[in-house]
Protein backbone atom coordinates (compact mmCIF):
# COMPACT_ATOMS: atom_id res chain seq x y z
CA UNK A 1 0.00 0.00 0.00
CA UNK A 2 1.40 3.35 -1.01
CA UNK A 3 1.76 6.27 1.36
CA UNK A 4 -1.06 8.07 -0.43
CA UNK A 5 -3.33 5.05 0.00
CA UNK A 6 -2.44 4.87 3.70
CA UNK A 7 -3.31 8.52 4.15
CA UNK A 8 -6.62 8.01 2.36
CA UNK A 9 -7.40 5.02 4.59
CA UNK A 10 -6.49 7.01 7.70
CA UNK A 11 -8.81 9.81 6.61
CA UNK A 12 -11.66 7.33 6.06
CA UNK A 13 -11.13 5.68 9.47
CA UNK A 14 -10.93 9.07 11.18
CA UNK A 15 -14.20 10.15 9.59
CA UNK A 16 -15.83 6.84 10.57
CA UNK A 17 -14.74 7.36 14.19
CA UNK A 18 -16.01 10.94 14.14
CA UNK A 19 -19.42 9.90 12.86
CA UNK A 20 -19.64 7.09 15.43
CA UNK A 21 -19.06 9.66 18.18
CA UNK A 22 -21.41 12.34 16.82
CA UNK A 23 -24.23 9.85 16.19
CA UNK A 24 -23.55 7.55 19.15
CA UNK A 25 -27.18 7.84 20.27
CA UNK A 26 -28.05 5.45 17.42
CA UNK A 27 -26.19 2.53 19.05
CA UNK A 28 -26.59 3.33 22.77
CA UNK A 29 -29.88 1.46 23.18
CA UNK A 30 -28.20 -1.87 22.47
CA UNK A 31 -25.78 -1.31 25.36
CA UNK A 32 -28.36 -0.56 28.05
CA UNK A 33 -28.72 -2.77 31.12
CA UNK A 34 -31.98 -4.64 31.76
CA UNK A 35 -33.03 -2.18 34.49
CA UNK A 36 -32.54 0.74 32.10
CA UNK A 37 -34.68 -0.89 29.41
CA UNK A 38 -37.31 -1.70 32.04
CA UNK A 39 -37.38 1.93 33.15
CA UNK A 40 -37.89 3.08 29.56
CA UNK A 41 -40.66 0.51 29.07
CA UNK A 42 -42.51 1.80 32.16
CA UNK A 43 -42.93 5.20 30.48
CA UNK A 44 -45.38 3.54 28.09
CA UNK A 45 -47.74 2.64 30.94
CA UNK A 46 -47.18 5.49 33.39
CA UNK A 47 -47.22 9.24 32.76
CA UNK A 48 -44.82 9.84 35.69
CA UNK A 49 -41.80 7.69 36.51
CA UNK A 50 -38.98 8.12 39.02
CA UNK A 51 -35.52 6.59 38.80
CA UNK A 52 -34.14 6.40 42.35
CA UNK A 53 -30.82 4.56 42.58
CA UNK A 54 -27.32 4.67 44.08
CA UNK A 55 -24.69 7.22 43.12
CA UNK A 56 -22.62 6.67 39.96
CA UNK A 57 -24.86 3.88 38.69
CA UNK A 58 -26.15 5.59 35.54
CA UNK A 59 -29.18 7.73 36.46
CA UNK A 60 -28.01 10.81 34.55
CA UNK A 61 -26.79 8.65 31.66
CA UNK A 62 -30.20 7.01 31.42
CA UNK A 63 -32.19 10.22 31.79
CA UNK A 64 -30.21 12.27 29.29
CA UNK A 65 -30.29 9.43 26.77
CA UNK A 66 -34.09 9.24 27.05
CA UNK A 67 -34.30 13.03 26.80
CA UNK A 68 -32.17 13.10 23.65
CA UNK A 69 -34.37 10.50 21.97
CA UNK A 70 -37.54 12.43 22.82
CA UNK A 71 -35.98 15.71 21.72
CA UNK A 72 -35.06 14.37 18.29
CA UNK A 73 -37.92 11.90 17.86
CA UNK A 74 -35.36 9.32 16.70
CA UNK A 75 -36.62 6.19 18.47
CA UNK A 76 -34.67 2.91 18.24
CA UNK A 77 -36.41 -0.01 16.56
CA UNK A 78 -36.83 -1.92 19.85
CA UNK A 79 -37.95 1.09 21.93
CA UNK A 80 -40.89 -0.05 24.10
CA UNK A 81 -41.36 3.18 26.05
CA UNK A 82 -43.58 6.17 25.37
CA UNK A 83 -43.11 7.91 22.02
CA UNK A 84 -43.89 11.50 21.10
CA UNK A 85 -44.90 12.07 17.49
CA UNK A 86 -44.33 15.82 17.81
CA UNK A 87 -41.82 18.27 19.24
CA UNK A 88 -42.15 18.74 22.99
CA UNK A 89 -41.28 21.24 25.72
CA UNK A 90 -38.53 19.87 27.98
CA UNK A 91 -37.34 21.26 31.30
CA UNK A 92 -34.04 20.26 32.89
CA UNK A 93 -33.81 20.89 36.63
CA UNK A 94 -30.60 21.52 38.55
CA UNK A 95 -29.53 22.94 41.90
CA UNK A 96 -27.69 25.75 40.09
CA UNK A 97 -26.78 26.98 36.64
CA UNK A 98 -23.42 25.22 37.00
CA UNK A 99 -25.03 21.89 37.92
CA UNK A 100 -27.54 22.11 35.09
CA UNK A 101 -24.75 22.99 32.64
CA UNK A 102 -22.27 20.33 33.75
CA UNK A 103 -24.59 17.40 34.48
CA UNK A 104 -27.45 17.75 32.00
CA UNK A 105 -26.77 20.37 29.35
CA UNK A 106 -23.30 19.05 28.54
CA UNK A 107 -24.54 15.48 28.16
CA UNK A 108 -27.35 16.52 25.82
CA UNK A 109 -25.84 19.36 23.82
CA UNK A 110 -22.11 19.36 24.56
CA UNK A 111 -20.06 22.51 25.06
CA UNK A 112 -20.10 25.86 23.32
CA UNK A 113 -17.15 26.09 20.95
CA UNK A 114 -16.89 28.90 18.45
CA UNK A 115 -20.55 29.75 18.88
CA UNK A 116 -21.67 26.14 18.23
CA UNK A 117 -22.70 23.32 20.54
CA UNK A 118 -20.69 20.14 19.98
CA UNK A 119 -19.97 16.90 21.80
CA UNK A 120 -23.41 16.10 23.19
CA UNK A 121 -25.83 13.30 22.38
CA UNK A 122 -27.74 15.57 20.02
CA UNK A 123 -25.81 16.17 16.77
CA UNK A 124 -24.92 19.83 16.11
CA UNK A 125 -26.92 20.00 12.88
CA UNK A 126 -30.14 19.34 14.84
CA UNK A 127 -29.56 22.27 17.19
CA UNK A 128 -31.43 25.13 15.56
CA UNK A 129 -30.83 27.92 18.07
CA UNK A 130 -29.96 28.62 21.70
CA UNK A 131 -30.10 31.38 24.29
CA UNK A 132 -27.49 31.82 27.01
CA UNK A 133 -28.31 31.84 30.71
CA UNK A 134 -27.37 35.01 32.53
CA UNK A 135 -24.99 34.67 35.48
CA UNK A 136 -23.45 31.32 34.52
CA UNK A 137 -20.69 31.10 31.91
CA UNK A 138 -21.44 28.57 29.18
CA UNK A 139 -24.89 27.72 30.58
CA UNK A 140 -27.96 27.84 28.35
CA UNK A 141 -31.43 29.07 29.20
CA UNK A 142 -33.10 27.70 26.08
CA UNK A 143 -32.19 25.40 23.19
CA UNK A 144 -34.27 24.67 20.11
CA UNK A 145 -33.87 21.24 18.54
CA UNK A 146 -35.19 19.95 15.23
CA UNK A 147 -37.64 17.08 15.76
CA UNK A 148 -38.02 14.25 13.25
CA UNK A 149 -41.63 15.33 12.68
CA UNK A 150 -40.32 18.63 11.34
CA UNK A 151 -41.66 20.58 14.33
CA UNK A 152 -39.48 22.66 16.59
CA UNK A 153 -38.58 21.56 20.10
CA UNK A 154 -37.86 23.66 23.17
CA UNK A 155 -35.48 22.93 26.04
CA UNK A 156 -35.49 25.21 29.07
CA UNK A 157 -33.36 25.09 32.19
CA UNK A 158 -34.57 25.62 35.75
CA UNK A 159 -32.08 26.17 38.56
CA UNK A 160 -31.44 27.89 41.88
CA UNK A 161 -33.51 25.35 43.79
CA UNK A 162 -34.74 21.78 43.70
CA UNK A 163 -38.28 22.60 42.59
CA UNK A 164 -39.98 24.63 39.93
CA UNK A 165 -43.48 25.37 38.71
CA UNK A 166 -44.58 24.81 35.13
CA UNK A 167 -47.64 26.82 34.15
CA UNK A 168 -49.45 25.52 31.05
CA UNK A 169 -51.27 28.83 30.69
CA UNK A 170 -47.98 30.55 29.93
CA UNK A 171 -47.17 28.28 26.98
CA UNK A 172 -48.13 30.02 23.76
CA UNK A 173 -49.95 28.37 20.89
CA UNK A 174 -46.72 27.70 18.98
CA UNK A 175 -45.20 25.65 21.82
CA UNK A 176 -45.12 21.85 21.43
CA UNK A 177 -47.82 19.70 22.98
CA UNK A 178 -45.89 17.65 25.52
CA UNK A 179 -43.43 17.89 28.41
CA UNK A 180 -40.43 16.00 29.65
CA UNK A 181 -39.09 17.21 32.99
CA UNK A 182 -35.69 15.91 34.06
CA UNK A 183 -33.39 16.42 36.99
CA UNK A 184 -30.62 14.55 38.72
CA UNK A 185 -32.58 11.81 40.49
CA UNK A 186 -36.02 12.43 38.94
CA UNK A 187 -37.91 12.62 35.70
CA UNK A 188 -41.54 13.31 34.93
CA UNK A 189 -43.25 12.96 31.57
CA UNK A 190 -46.57 14.67 30.90
CA UNK A 191 -47.92 14.17 27.40
CA UNK A 192 -50.95 16.48 27.67
CA UNK A 193 -50.07 19.71 29.49
CA UNK A 194 -52.90 21.84 28.10
CA UNK A 195 -54.87 22.01 31.36
CA UNK A 196 -55.72 24.80 33.74
CA UNK A 197 -53.59 25.47 36.81
CA UNK A 198 -49.99 24.38 37.15
CA UNK A 199 -47.85 21.32 37.77
CA UNK A 200 -45.12 21.57 40.42
CA UNK A 201 -42.18 19.17 40.30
Amino acid sequence: MSRADKLDLLAVLSEKARRAEVYRYKTMFKGLYDWQEEFITLTKEFSAVCLCAANRIGKTYTGTYIDSIHLMGEYPENWKGHKFDHGILTWLLGYSGEKTRDLLQQELFGRLQGGKLTGGLIPPELIVDYKSMSGTSGALREVRVKHSSGAGHFFRALNNGTSGTIEPGNINSSSPNGWVVSGTGNRITLDQPAVSGSNTV
